[in-house]
């Protein structure tokens, strides 16, 4: 009976561990990932600010970079 419990109580702690293992596992990607995510977002936000501070540096941008052409600044 002994042998028994003792077993079990180890192959539970082989569970606890491996479950241990898979939860740091998921905190560090989605860190990693968030971080990533985050640092995304700051490039769009600094692009988006550059962009609406110097349209010059908008509208010199090649024509494909405009998603319709109707968007595009008369031709003078």
């Amino acid at each position: 009976m002994k042998e028994l419990i003792r077993h079990k109580l180890q192959h539970d702690f082989k569970r606890i561990k491996t479950s241990a293992k898979w939860v740091l596992f998921s905190i560090v990607s989605g860190l990693l990932v968030g971080g990533v995510g985050t640092l995304f977002y700051f490039g769009m936000y600094v692009v988006t600010l550059t962009r609406n501070q110097k349209p010059v540096a908008y509208f010199s941008a090649p024509g494909e970079w405009y998603p319709d052409r109707r968007m595009l600044p008369p031709a003078s």
